[in-house]
């Protein structure tokens, strides 16, 4: 078996863009750390320099950052459930 052949038209084996949109557990535990990450860091750079109103920012920011991660890998599970539902077969 040549290694194109994953990519050929017909064959048995997933294609690569199938691949390539299915999150794996490194790129979900990266964006559930990063979001919350990025987001404390804007609320803590607003709250001391535009508002003055250090904790209340940096907190709610953090929160955000926690809840959206949590929802979007909610989601991506249900939707990964979904399509493996559709593929069993019957």
């Amino acid at each position: 078996m040549d290694k194109m052949s994953i990519n050929k038209p017909g064959t048995d084996k997933t294609p690569t863009y199938e691949l390539m949109k299915r999150p794996t557990a490194g790129m979900s535990a990266f964006e559930f750390i990063a979001a919350p990450v990025v987001l404390t860091l804007i609320g803590l750079w607003l709250d001391r320099v535009v508002f003055h109103t250090e904790p209340w920012l940096t907190v709610s920011f953090a929160l955000i950052g926690v809840l959206g991660a949590t929802i979007k890998l909610f989601f991506g599970y249900r939707e990964h459930m979904a399509d493996l539902d559709e593929k069993r077969p019957s």
